[in-house]
């Protein structure tokens, strides 16, 4: 079956090409051409030039034009107008003008100025073809680098010593990096970032092998090309998104990375900096709201309501938002996920349940939580059956402008912006009690959610004070209702304290330090604190005196133990290795424990000194954790 063609504009738009081509040799060739000097050029008792590049000649008629024979306009479209103008066997324009040397061209002397410009015509045809061609990709890798070698190249550095200025900065790496066309601090609390763009790639390079991970006043220095490259603003595209996609950098509509740091404003890029932000309320009560709807109930993004067919050639384009469409049976699911977990939710607040039944209901709203998330994740996912990214993509785009927006509506309300996420945003209420913190947050609640049919957000935490560590990674301390009376609870998300790759008496220790860092006491107070409980936890696990059961690691496996071609560097790997040849069955996804062992001066390597829990918990092994590499 005749391939069909499905692109409208493009046959058009060939169409189109074709006709201007038919227009330019009628210009040429035809009888009402201008000419500067009256023609010597006798006429010919044969066909004209123009004649055998096939292009008919307008003659006027005094009858009725006849009229041409309708198309089939039911049929299928098996046609490409491009090749049809340009295909030999067609008798086209491209190949009825001859070319000089052709044994189709029978004209005399006279006639080679016509004959040089049927072969500008015929070369100009074949440049339009090759425009036309869709590259050929390269056959071995990239090959060399030659996009960006002229610059400018942007550079981020951070960590800087408070009272570092851009003079300080460009006068350190000039002398390495050469002409710098500007150097810009966008961020002084809490640490220093600074922006350097150099006039050539190599400068910049130059500068990020010389200065990265180097100390400098006491501190250890970051530098880093800048994510998505130099921008030139004055080339900038404005905020204001066209009729089906939004403007500026594509990672401000990708779903990598949708935390935006808003302690000292927002930015237009995420947060590059991994250092923790200590945040203190002591006098202001700050509180998260969480978007318990999202876009997609909202927009009524699904499969059955989004137009995706500008998406075709580019994923990565942002269809249009469907309007006045039934909703969509994603929506619909969401929708019942959200309401049950609002159900869960109310019985959490009946004062008379049980810790067990209390666990039971958060297990199960977070269950619920996750279950509408993912539904979003899996559009995102290519190895999913419900892979489509062109909704992935809109949510959001969706998401971070309903995000944007409430950033905006808070600061309007004089309410300063501590940090966003997705679907969450932090600010600080600047009351002095907790009772006036959820008044604001009532108030707010209610603006934000006028704007939206089913979207809505709500009062989830009040918090006293946060530790921002990093992107969704945040430990603070919680003001949690008990008996008409707010008692403060430790709440902490995507740590590494967390993780079950952490023996316990590592998770101890950070629990331990975490406590100290938000008590709220004098900073140098609780510096001294901390460092007196480590050096007497490291003097304890020198003596022995620790349980051997609280250096035990959990780590599972991603694929069976003898799939690994690097077992060899896995602690898991060889514990496992070992249990397989005792003869028992060890599998994908079974969680290996073990302990790494030694006297702290033993040559080789830890993944080999590793052993499961019984076997060093038995008298007779001489089997201990090896302190120094786990300090």
């Amino acid at each position: 079956m005749a391939k069909v063609a499905v692109d409208f504009e493009k046959i058009v738009h060939e169409g189109r090409e074709r006709q201007k081509n038919q227009a330019l040799a009628q210009k040429i060739f035809s009888k009402d051409r201008r000419q500067s000097a009256p023609s010597k050029i006798k006429p010919g008792t044969g066909p004209s030039l123009a004649s055998r590049v096939g292009v008919k000649k307008q003659r006027a008629s005094l009858g009725p034009a006849k009229a041409s024979s309708a198309g089939n306009i039911n049929g299928e479209w098996t046609h490409d107008l491009h090749s049809s103008v340009n295909d030999p066997r067609n008798n086209s324009l491209a190949s009825r003008i001859s070319t000089p040397g052709s044994k189709n061209v029978a004209v005399g002397p006279k006639g080679k100025r016509a004959e040089k410009r049927a072969a500008k015509i015929v070369d100009a045809l074949e440049r339009t073809d090759l425009l036309q061609q869709k590259p050929s990709p390269a056959s071995k890798g990239p090959g060399l680098s030659i996009r960006g070698l002229a610059g400018p190249y942007a550079v981020m550095a951070q960590n800087f010593a408070p009272g570092t200025t851009a003079a300080d900065i460009e006068s350190a790496m000039t002398p390495v990096g050469g002409e710098m066309i500007s150097c810009t601090v966008i961020k002084t609390q809490p640490i220093i970032i600074v922006e350097m763009v150099f006039s050539s790639k190599e400068g910049g390079e130059a500068v990020i092998s010389t200065f990265n991970d180097q100390t400098a006043d006491g501190r250890l220095i970051k530098v880093y090309p800048k994510p998505g490259g130099y921008k030139d603003p004055a080339t900038q595209r404005s905020a204001a998104a066209p009729h089906n996609a939004p403007s500026g950098p594509r990672a401000q509509r990708s779903n990598a990375g949708n935390i935006v740091d808003g302690s000292h404003g927002f930015q237009d890029e995420d947060r590059d900096d991994e250092e923790p932000y200590y945040y203190s309320t002591e006098r202001s009560g700050l509180y998260s709201d969480k978007l318990v709807g999202n876009s997609r109930r909202e927009f009524n993004i699904c499969f059955t309501t989004v137009d995706r067919t500008a998406t075709l050639e580019d994923e990565e384009e942002v269809p249009e938002v469907p309007v006045d469409q039934e909703q969509g049976i994603l929506p619909k699911l969401i929708a019942t996920l959200v309401s049950r977990r609002r159900q869960v939710k109310s019985l959490m607040k009946d004062k008379t349940a049980t810790p067990e039944q209390l666990a039971t209901w958060d297990i199960k709203q977070l269950a619920l939580k996750l279950t509408a998330n993912s539904m979003y994740g899996c559009l995102g996912y290519t190895k999913s059956r419900f892979y489509a990214r062109p909704l992935a993509v809109l949510t959001t785009y969706k998401g971070r402008e309903i995000l944007r927006s409430t950033k905006e509506l808070a600061e309007s309300r004089a309410l300063q912006v501590i940090y966003g996420d997705t679907d969450s945003v932090m600010i600080n209420a600047n009351v002095e009690n907790v009772a006036d913190a959820f008044k604001v947050g009532a108030e707010f609640k209610k603006a934000v959610n006028e704007r939206y049919r089913l979207l809505e957000i709500d009062i989830d935490n009040v918090f006293r004070r946060i530790l921002l560590q990093a992107k969704k990674k945040y430990a603070a301390i919680n003001l949690v209702e008990n008996n008409g009376k707010y008692i403060e609870k430790m709440e902490v998300k995507g740590l590494d304290m967390k993780r079950r790759e952490y023996c316990g008496l590592s998770k101890e220790i950070s629990g331990k330090l975490l406590d100290e860092i938000l008590s709220g006491e004098d900073t140098e107070v609780s510096i001294s604190r901390i460092h007196d409980y480590l050096r007497e936890i490291a003097a304890k696990m020198r003596e022995q005196s620790i349980p051997a059961q609280k250096y035990i690691i959990f780590t599972q496996l991603g694929k069976g133990p003898k799939e690994y071609p690097n077992g060899d560097t896995m602690p898991q790997v060889q514990v496992a290795l070992r249990d397989i040849a005792r003869g028992k069955n060890v599998r994908k996804g079974d969680v290996i424990s073990y302990i790494i062992t030694g006297d702290g001066q033993s040559s080789e390597p830890a993944p080999k000194r590793a052993y499961t829990p019984s076997d060093v918990l038995k008298p007779e092994s001489g089997l201990a954790p090896d302190v120094e590499w786990y300090i």
